[in-house]
């Protein structure tokens, strides 16, 4: 029979994972994963109405600088000094995004990985 987590444990499961990475062009930074509500939060403060359109649209060039400022742990950045970043080269950026997607379990659009659900519901099992 299995054994229940302690509330402890459970607490202790929930922190977000650093990560150092070496990023041409940007240098070394530290990575953490969004949280559940921060993912939420940033999908919601970037999407944009479209006129003529029913569902709305993603803000990418906002929705990549919330997640540069909330993920990016070391140098912290003000949202002003995250928002610089997306007029860097699009090779750096991308390469920077990519690991935050990977981290946080996210695709190039912001969803949820298919990956990382199953992964999720695997660890319940």
């Amino acid at each position: 029979m299995n054994k229940a987590s302690t509330v402890e444990e459970l607490f202790a499961a929930l922190e977000s994972p650093l990560r150092w990475v070496e990023i041409k062009g940007l240098g070394t930074l530290c990575l953490r994963a969004l949280t559940y509500k921060e993912r939420n939060e940033i999908s919601k403060d970037s999407n944009i109405k479209v006129p003529g359109k029913e569902l709305p649209e993603i803000d990418m060039d906002r929705y990549a600088s919330l997640m540069f400022q909330t993920c990016i742990v070391e140098p912290k950045l003000k949202y002003d000094q995250a928002h610089k970043l997306i007029n860097g080269p699009a090779i750096v950026i991308d390469q920077l995004m990519k690991q935050l997607n990977e981290l946080t379990g996210l695709d190039d659009k912001g969803r949820v990985l298919k990956d990382a659900v199953d992964a999720a519901e695997e660890s319940f099992r």
